[in-house]
């Protein structure tokens, strides 16, 4: 069985620390195998911001049908 760790999680800066900063921070206790994942899903949110992004300052186009707005 894997060992869990305590771990810190910015989301504004989408990123775990093994360390406390003085950044808006989340405690969560893993295994690196959940890290992994935690991390690739915080990847998937940068994606979708930077995409989001170049489109929100267009008042006429619709978010309807935008994947990053789901």
């Amino acid at each position: 069985m894997a060992m869990k760790q305590t771990y810190y999680v910015s989301i504004s800066g989408k990123r775990v620390e093994p360390e406390p900063s003085i950044n808006d921070q989340l405690t969560v206790t893993a295994t690196l195998e959940e890290i992994g994942e935690l991390q690739l899903l915080l990847d998937q949110i940068q994606r979708d911001d930077e995409k989001t992004q170049f489109r929100a300052p267009i008042p006429y186009k619709s978010a309807d049908h935008d994947e990053a707005t789901d």
